[in-house]
């Protein structure tokens, strides 16, 4: 979101919300699908898309990727799949060398637009 101020309203709605009560789950889940269906429409013909965390997770599951293998999305967006990669690779770690890997040689990515570019650093 580019305003702070809706980016606030939104987070005072979220904190309003009682996740005990079926309703307001079905509300939240309402709002959760409405707010993808309109971001893939917004997309349009510039080839954005936002994947769902739990898509993200079971790629990274089932690609699993290892240690010693490079990850790269060269058109990451915010960082999704990237930071998804880092948390798995980061349980193979076992030495202070592993995560040297890790964090030097292990997790690579390219972003055109400056706003997600920013958001992925």
């Amino acid at each position: 979101m580019i305003s702070g101020y809706l980016l606030r309203d939104v987070v005072n709605l979220i904190d309003g919300i009682h996740f005990n009560a079926a309703d307001e789950i079905h509300t939240l889940g309402h709002l959760y699908e409405s707010m993808l269906r309109e971001m893939r429409d917004t997309a349009g013909d510039s080839g954005e898309f936002y994947t769902p965390r739990p898509v993200v997770r079971f790629m990274v599951e089932v690609t699993d990727p290892r240690l010693t293998e490079v990850v790269l999305d060269p058109a990451c967006g915010t960082g999704g799949f990237l930071s998804e990669s880092y948390g798995h690779l980061e349980k193979q770690c076992k030495t202070v060398a592993d995560m040297k890997v890790l964090q030097e040689k292990s997790i690579f990515g390219g972003e055109a637009k400056p706003l997600p570019y920013m958001l992925a650093k």
